[in-house]
């Protein structure tokens, strides 16, 4: 998959690595599809936007999305108006 990754921000984690390409064109597909958005919007944790990326024939780690949380502020991701603990809490495993 080879996809033009200019319209995205995300730098690079602390280990130097760049977001894998299947999380950047999910990304890049959520800004497109509303509907998407809204089950994004609704998520109660992580796993349920791995499952949702997973449905849509997409694959990454919750790791890769935890890393990348904090640049992801659009309105329909859950934490991006809640605050860093909320979306420290968001990502925390299931007990």
């Amino acid at each position: 998959m080879n996809l033009d990754k200019s319209w995205v921000r995300l730098p690079s984690s602390p280990s130097g690595n760049r977001p894998s390409e299947f999380f950047i064109a999910f990304i890049k597909l959520i800004e497109k599809d509303e509907e998407l958005q809204s089950k994004i919007k609704v998520a109660e944790d992580h796993e349920q936007i791995i499952d949702i990326a997973e449905s849509a024939g997409f694959t990454f780690s919750c790791l890769e999305l935890r890393t990348y949380s904090s640049d992801l502020s659009a309105h329909y991701f859950p934490w991006a108006t809640k605050g860093n603990e909320f979306r420290r809490n968001f990502f925390k495993r299931k007990e």
